[in-house]
């Protein structure tokens, strides 16, 4: 019974610590980083990439041809 008292007393003190504490941990984050931007940036770039070698050359000449011949005839 004494050691169940025990546990519970360290639980009670580990969340009266935890939420204690929790607003000013979130306080001291303001945004996101360049590194976190820079691996978002990254994620999109795999993706798309990825995305254009599984389709056809000629799904996206076709896709583009469009924005070419607009281009060339301005």
């Amino acid at each position: 019974m004494k050691m169940i008292q025990s546990f519970n007393t360290a639980i009670q003190s580990l969340m009266v610590r935890l939420f204690t504490q929790m607003p000013t941990r979130s306080n001291r984050q303001r945004g996101a980083s360049a590194l976190e931007y820079v691996v978002l940036v990254a994620l999109i770039v795999v993706i798309i990439v990825a995305a254009i070698a599984f389709l056809d050359e000629s799904a996206v000449s076709a896709v583009f041809a469009p924005i070419k011949s607009a281009i060339s005839g301005a």
